[in-house]
């Protein structure tokens, strides 16, 4: 699995003015010599990233994932179209490749991925659907950025994280379920559900 960067002009075009941006040509050229340099960048890392999100999930990527890279919207990130925010801190720009590849990986498994939501739905009735898919994609993200790139690096990151998203609540359940989490994500809920955790 690896992902194409691109770029369309009418997508990014389009969110934007959505935005409530001014839209400009010269989007073009900046966000072509962006995915340049993401490239150069995303490679060195790509391979193992990708490695490590499956060998902590035991699922499998299904398919190569197209990227598009944007100017301008209201996230940093979409897994569906897959696609990133220009920024300029190519660090934070991983954790965000990382977090909507889990996504993808999740959506790319749907058999198995059942179970996983019916046991988040009798274990957080109350939350809505936002909720339950970020408490297992937040642990996976923690394991892969920690396993690659150390405790001290994922405690730097989640700071940024949890002020830029809306996953501030999704974070302290996921960090005290954290410890007991190894491996098999699917096989980690259901063992909660059951009590077995």
């Amino acid at each position: 699995m690896n992902i194409t960067l691109t770029y369309s002009a009418p997508y990014d075009r389009m969110l934007t003015l959505m935005s409530n941006l001014p839209y400009s040509d010269e989007q073009i050229l900046e966000a072509k010599l962006y995915i340049k340099n993401l490239e150069g960048f995303w490679i060195k890392h790509e391979k193992k990233i990708v490695r490590e999100i499956e060998k902590i999930t035991k699922l499998k990527f299904r398919h190569h994932e197209k990227c598009y890279v944007v100017k301008n919207m209201d996230y940093e990130a979409l897994s569906h179209p897959f696609t990133i925010k220009i920024d300029p801190d190519l660090e934070w720009v991983k954790l965000k490749l990382i977090h909507e590849l889990i996504h993808i990986l999740l959506v790319q498994n749907p058999g198995k991925v059942k179970i996983l939501i019916k046991s988040l739905h009798n274990l957080y009735q109350d939350k809505d659907l936002f909720f339950k898919v970020h408490i297992p994609l937040c642990l996976i993200e923690r394991k892969v950025v920690e396993n690659l790139y150390g405790k001290s690096y994922f405690k730097k990151v989640l700071k940024k994280e949890i002020l830029a998203d809306e996953e501030d609540e999704v974070w302290p359940i996921a960090n005290k379920l954290y410890p007991k989490f190894k491996m098999d994500i699917i096989k980690f809920f259901k063992n909660v559900v059951d009590r077995k955790i």
